[in-house]
C-alpha cells in the first residue's frame, strides 16, 4: 500500500487541504461520504449526491492530489479511503484539534444552516 500523501508532504500543505474541504461543501460532502462508506468507489460516491457523475470524478481526482483521499484498490473501478488527518490548531489562546470527526460535522452544520435559512 502506497504511504499517505500527508506523510509526505509540508504541514503547510495538510492544512491548506483541510482548509479547502471546510470551504467547499461539494468537497466537504465528498470527504464525508467517503468516511461513511468502507473503501467506496466513485459510482458510490454519486449516488446521492447532486453531483454529475463527471464532477464527482474530477473532486475525487483532487482530493486525491492533495491528500484527503487514497485509493486503494489497483484495479476498477478504484476504491479510496479518507487520509489520516489529525492536526493541532492553536488560535487566540485556544487550541482545536482537527479530524475526520470535526470536518464530517463542520459540513453537517453548514448543511443544517442552508436548510433553515431557505425557510
Amino acid at each position: 500500500m502506497a504511504e499517505s500523501a500527508f506523510a509526505q508532504s509540508h504541514p503547510l500543505d495538510t492544512m491548506l487541504a483541510v482548509s479547502d474541504v471546510i470551504r467547499n461543501d461539494r468537497l466537504a460532502q465528498l470527504f464525508s461520504r467517503v468516511l461513511e462508506h468502507d473503501a467506496p468507489t466513485v459510482e458510490e460516491l454519486t449516488e446521492g449526491i447532486e453531483s454529475s457523475t463527471t464532477t464527482v470524478y474530477e473532486d475525487v481526482k483532487y482530493l486525491v492530489e492533495i491528500g484527503l483521499l487514497e485509493r486503494v484498490t489497483e484495479t476498477q473501478p478504484h476504491r479510496y479511503r479518507a487520509s489520516r488527518v489529525d492536526m493541532t490548531i492553536q488560535a487566540g489562546g485556544e487550541t482545536y484539534q482537527i479530524t475526520p470527526t470535526l470536518l464530517v460535522a463542520l459540513r453537517r452544520s453548514n448543511t443544517l444552516e442552508r436548510t433553515r435559512s431557505r425557510k
